[in-house]
């Protein structure tokens, strides 16, 4: 299970921009400054956008050949395992929950899951896990990709190159509040102050990508 860290919330929600000027490379920070009235209502209105009867779905056994069990009921279905609409005791508890955790960013154990296709449709499912849960949470692609950004989930391909027109609208960006040249944060590794890791160049193109799929939609 994931651990709670407090401060990541929607008031610390920065990205950051590698910028390129001839050969320097410069970290860019910004900030993404929430607009909590118009969050609010979005997530409540994208929630009531899915059937009440599909927003859990909980995980059962695949369909098989020789199943002779209902079909109606399933919205996904693989080779280890199906998602089936269905009610769970505290279901009002956790929906509730989750609303609020996106609606403030605060950390918790509900993580996007790869996105699935659903079940004779074909249409694509997103949904969020619950911890170690046998269920998820089905939402809307626009709620989805608000859960990505709040989980910081850069690499994610809906955020580098889907549309976050409907996303930009609940945060304003802010102008550059640091920037770094590539050659000092070298330097700081190698003076034993940060810890280097093979991943930090390829996040930082990742939220780039993702920092300019946002920066169209501000003029």
């Amino acid at each position: 299970m994931r651990k709670l860290n407090n401060s990541n919330n929607l008031s610390n929600l920065y990205i950051n921009n590698l910028y390129l000027d001839g050969s320097k490379r410069t970290v860019q920070t910004f900030k993404l400054i929430p607009n909590y009235d118009r969050i609010s209502k979005f997530v409540s209105s994208e929630i009531e956008k899915i059937p009440e009867d599909e927003r859990f779905l909980r995980t059962d056994n695949p369909i098989s050949f020789w199943s002779f069990r209902r079909k109606d009921d399933v919205v996904y279905d693989c080779s280890a395992y199906s998602l089936r609409k269905g009610q769970i005791e505290e279901q009002d508890h956790y929906l509730s929950f989750f609303e609020d955790v996106l609606k403030t960013g605060r950390d918790s154990w509900f993580e996007p899951e790869s996105v699935r296709l659903k079940y004779e449709t074909g249409e694509e499912l997103f949904t969020f896990s619950i911890g170690c849960m046998p269920f998820s949470i089905q939402t809307t692609e626009d709620l989805y990709m608000l859960g990505l950004l709040e989980n910081r989930k850069f690499d994610s391909a809906f955020l580098q190159f889907g549309n976050l027109s409907e996303v930009s609208k609940l945060f304003s960006l802010s102008d550059v509040i640091h920037s770094i040249d590539l050659d000092e944060i070298d330097k700081l590794v190698e003076y034993g102050i940060i810890s280097d890791t093979e991943e930090n160049i390829d996040n930082y193109k990742h939220s780039s990508h993702v920092y300019k799929n946002l920066r169209k939609h501000y003029k």
